[in-house]
């Protein structure tokens, strides 16, 4: 039966992460097409893309305390109901429904970002490196597929971009079927809810520890990366005489080469104490595919570019998410952890995508949005010399 319930809950958090990024990867290769239909400007459309990063802000803080109270099944559940029901409503709505839906979307997504790596921690204590690797993997796949396919679904098979959208609300569904045996094992809503309520007494606030600042900002910067690099990639290139079509292919290559990293950095930083090396060494790469990125007019830098950064993503991802799980000492810690890295770093990241699309409005280029990527990626190396430390919170507080 422990087996059964080890495989069950595996598959379930496989089947999640599969659902928190498709929703929003879908978006960005199809932002010409959406601006030109409703007729918004590149801000607007900036906006629509930034919403579920404020959404994750927001509801991050409170989601260890709907852990505490109905136990991870169906605090998850209600995310992935969210992230279907907005999908809906986005893709066959009116202009309003499409803030709506994404509203839900952002919503549910947030529920997942902060509840995974926590139930690592519960669930596999002695394996977080591979769980993470699993949940990242899962996670950067389905962000590569989704980038890959939405373009070909909306013009190839002439579904429009709201069928195209539309699509991901059957993978939603599938991962909510997923999940239905942790609700039902009513034992683990149980023991995990007890779990976590119990460690919130008698401990620390998390803001005012030093090293979770650390590991926030360092998810923050890779967060802001990831979202303006996610939103406006397909743009970028598009402007540089890239076909939509083909645009949305390279931006598959990259995340194929970003769920490549995500399978092997957690594994192999979890055998580190201390993962400054592995971090500076990832990030300058990212840094130098960055650089490279202002002369992606030229196709082998371009592809030389694309891998850089995709590892860069990849790494930094993986590496803020283990951060979490490394750099706390229980699940309540983790849970907490990652709410407050989810918000602050989010809220940080929603600023991104809005500024680049009103910078490239004002300048009519790409190049100052380019430059300033280059920025947050200093900014990443300097930022993963402290979150890399071999502490936990506490640490020095206790």
């Amino acid at each position: 039966m422990k087996n059964k319930k080890q495989v069950l809950i595996i598959l379930g958090i496989i089947f999640t992460s599969i659902n928190l990024r498709p929703a929003i990867a879908s978006v960005g290769p199809l932002a010409n097409l959406i601006s030109k239909d409703l007729m918004i400007s590149h801000s607007i459309m900036g906006l629509i893309t930034t919403i579920p990063i404020i959404a994750f802000a927001i509801c991050s803080p409170f989601v260890p305390k709907l852990i505490s109270k109905l136990g991870p099944g169906i605090t998850m559940l209600s995310g992935l109901i969210s992230i279907f029901v907005g999908i809906l409503i986005r893709s066959y709505t009116g202009l309003i429904g499409v803030f709506i839906g994404t509203i839900l979307i952002g919503l549910g997504i947030g529920i997942g970002n902060v509840l995974l790596p926590s139930l690592i921690k519960l669930r596999f204590p002695d394996k977080v490196g591979v769980m993470t690797s699993i949940y990242t993997t899962s996670m950067a796949g389905f962000a590569a597929v989704a980038l890959g396919f939405s373009v070909p679904l909306a013009t190839e098979l002439n579904l429009g971009w709201r069928n195209s959208l539309g699509f991901w609300a059957m993978l939603a569904f599938i991962g909510i079927i997923a999940w239905m045996p942790q609700v039902f094992y009513k034992n683990n809503v149980a023991v995990d809810a007890k779990k976590v309520s119990e460690n919130l007494k008698n401990t620390p606030s998390m803001w005012k520890s030093s090293l979770a600042w650390k590991v926030t900002l360092y998810f923050g910067v890779q967060a802001i990366l990831f979202y303006c690099i996610l939103a406006w990639m397909p743009s970028i290139l598009q402007s540089h005489g890239i076909s939509p079509k083909n645009s949305g292919y390279i931006a598959l290559f990259l995340q194929l080469i970003t769920t490549a990293t995500s399978l092997i950095i957690p594994v192999i930083g979890r055998h580190f104490k201390d993962q400054r090396v592995i971090a500076v060494i990832f990030s300058s790469m990212y840094l130098l595919g960055t650089i490279l990125f202002l002369f992606s007019n030229y196709k082998p830098i371009l592809f030389i570019s694309i891998v850089l950064i995709g590892i860069g993503i990849g790494s930094s991802l993986c590496l803020a998410m283990l951060f979490i799980g490394l750099r706390s000492s229980n699940a309540k810690e983790a849970s907490e952890l990652s709410g407050m890295a989810q918000c602050i770093g989010h809220m940080l990241a929603a600023v991104g995508p809005i500024l680049i699309g009103a910078i490239y409005d004002f300048t009519a280029s790409w190049t100052v949005p380019i430059l300033i990527f280059i920025a947050f990626n200093i900014a990443l190396i300097y930022f993963s010399i402290s979150a890399g430390a071999n502490k936990v919170v506490f640490e020095d507080e206790i």
